[in-house]
């Protein structure tokens, strides 16, 4: 018998198949005020709380703890503030409180819906090619001079994010899941898998998101020490990609891409901001100033998730924060070391993805993005497979790209 555990689907398996539209829809966010997004991802949610709700379980191995903690940690600053100041923001309510209860949810959700590697990559494999189709779109779109919402200040590619950076870190998420092995993600061709990773690299670059370029280096410096050969192939790829675009959009493209990738008034504002950050948490280092109270109080939100948590949380909820995000490093790394086959190369993805979003958080507030829970929650998701179960017997039944078919594999010992 098989040491991993298998979880039995929901009723018609309804879950297995709103959890991938869930992920598909990640791209799309629609702007309706200055403060709100809405996700049409989100309606997805509600119809799987409102059709499975009662079969949502707290999975066992799957870390839900932590998100509880966090949703916990923002109702109780938030009820600190109103207690406090007899008021609080209508941001603090809606984008961050309800916001965070919209993440455990989703968390909720993805981690009920795994119930093998090949749900994981199933997910995965939705995701990207959302990613991918609707990125390719939007390039061609921006390259062709389309004046939409896709274009932050004229200049820089945000999908439908808004923010360019937040569409940066979008795809630097679905370029790190498929980094380990496009071809075993997307089952697709060499050729075909290239040209979606192509389609992204170049999306990346037209966001100028340097916040997105600083994560995706953190993935590739794993990636150069775990699969230097891939990463080989794939700075090929980027440099034959670059060089393309610049040879056909010309000089005059490229000296106005470089200048809005400097954009250096922009860093000293980051800078002004996080020193304002330090002195809030320095003031208040135990609990913080509160949920909301640097945006209310300085006009602007602070660019770097680490320390946004520290100004208006203090230790405590950094404690919080560092553990969850330590918990998934420490489980993605452990499912890459204690797999073999294709659940190994799904494992590695996951924890470029998660590094590329760490990352990413020291140049905006990255908690509240929901492809980085998407990725956590299917980190948690799959070590609950290994629930229970001796560390030293973990093993993978994996499919293979080149068709190999399915093969128990050996135990492996950590």
């Amino acid at each position: 018998m098989s040491p991993v555990t298998t979880r039995l689907r929901p009723h018609g398996g309804l879950l297995v198949r709103l959890v991938p539209l869930y992920a598909l829809l990640l791209p799309v966010q629609i702007q309706l005020a200055d403060d709100f997004r809405f996700a049409p991802a989100d309606l997805v949610l509600v119809a799987i709380i409102a059709l499975e709700g009662r079969r949502l379980r707290v999975i066992r191995g799957a870390g839900v703890g932590w998100p509880m903690a966090l949703l916990a940690l923002i109702l109780g600053s938030l009820t600190w503030v109103w207690v406090t100041t007899g008021s609080i923001t209508e941001y603090a309510l809606l984008n961050k409180a309800v916001g965070m209860g919209v993440l455990v949810a989703s968390y909720l959700a993805v981690s009920n819906a795994i119930t093998s590697w090949e749900d994981v990559r199933a997910i995965i494999r939705v995701f990207v090619f959302g990613v991918a189709i609707s990125n390719a779109l939007f390039v061609m779109m921006f390259l062709s001079g389309v004046d939409t919402l896709i274009v932050a200040n004229g200049a820089r590619l945000s999908g439908l994010l808004v923010d360019p950076n937040a569409y940066g870190g979008l795809l630097v998420v679905a370029i790190s899941l498929s980094l380990p092995n496009a071809r075993n993600t997307l089952k697709l061709s060499a050729l075909s898998s290239n040209a979606v990773m192509g389609s992204l690299f170049v999306g990346l670059l037209l966001t100028s998101s340097r916040s997105a370029w600083l994560g995706l280096s953190f993935a590739l410096i794993i990636l150069a020490i775990l699969r230097p050969r891939v990463l080989f192939w794939y700075l090929v790829l980027a440099a034959l990609l670059v060089y393309t675009f610049s040879a056909w959009l010309g000089e005059d493209f490229v000296s106005e891409w470089l200048g809005v990738a400097a954009r250096v008034h922009s860093i000293d504002q980051r800078l002004v901001l996080n020193s304002e950050a330090w002195n809030v948490f320095l003031e208040h280092p135990i609990v913080g100033s509160g949920l909301g109270t640097f945006r209310a109080n300085e006009g602007a939100i602070i660019h770097n998730t680490p320390l946004w948590i520290l100004a208006e949380f203090g230790v405590v909820g950094f404690a919080i924060f560092g553990g969850f995000i330590g918990w998934s490093l420490r489980i993605s790394w452990r499912l890459y070391k204690r797999t073999l086959g294709s659940a190994r190369l799904t494992a590695l993805g996951l924890l470029l993805a998660n590094l590329v979003m760490l990352g990413l958080s020291l140049g905006i507030e990255a908690l509240y993005q929901r492809h980085w829970w998407l990725v956590i929650a299917l980190v948690g998701g799959a070590q609950s497979l290994y629930a229970g179960q001796p560390t030293d017997r973990w093993y993978e039944r994996g499919r293979f790209a080149d068709g190999g078919g399915e093969r128990a594999w050996a135990v492996r010992r950590s």
